[in-house]
């Protein structure tokens, strides 16, 4: 099952991208209300 696997791992480092997008897109509008991710 490695294309599984290479596909897991290619969706989980978007998700992890998405929330780092996230998380700076949060602290540029408002840093008073930015989540805390990490």
């Amino acid at each position: 099952m490695e294309l599984a696997g290479t596909h897991a791992e290619r969706l989980a480092r978007a998700v992890r991208a998405c929330d780092d997008l996230l998380a700076a897109s949060w602290s540029l509008s408002d840093p008073t209300t930015a989540p805390d991710l990490h």
